[in-house]
């Protein structure tokens, strides 16, 4: 028997419930969007204070998009919308 044969006989355990939140910064320079998966960031404060340390990271003011696609995952449940960011970047 290969292990092909095995591992696809195998029974796989159910996954565990993990609430995790997907960011997804586009740019107009690149078909590619920079993905960013958070385990355990949901909203509020925590949330706000990722998004602002990413836009601070990757903001470059001729390509940088300035709405962004937030993905939440709860177990088998996933939900997202589109969120403007209100864009003030300082650099040193």
């Amino acid at each position: 028997m290969s292990w092909l044969s095995r591992f696809q006989r195998a029974k796989t355990p159910e996954p565990t419930p993990v609430q995790t939140t997907t960011i997804i910064l586009h740019r107009n320079d690149s078909a590619i969007p920079l993905i960013h998966n958070l385990q355990g960031v949901w909203e509020g404060e925590a949330l706000r204070g990722v998004l602002v340390s990413l836009v601070q990271e990757y903001y470059e003011p001729e390509v940088f998009e300035s709405t962004c696609e937030l993905l939440w995952r709860d177990g088998a449940d996933t939900w997202g919308e589109e969120v403007d960011l209100v864009v003030n970047v300082t650099r040193p």
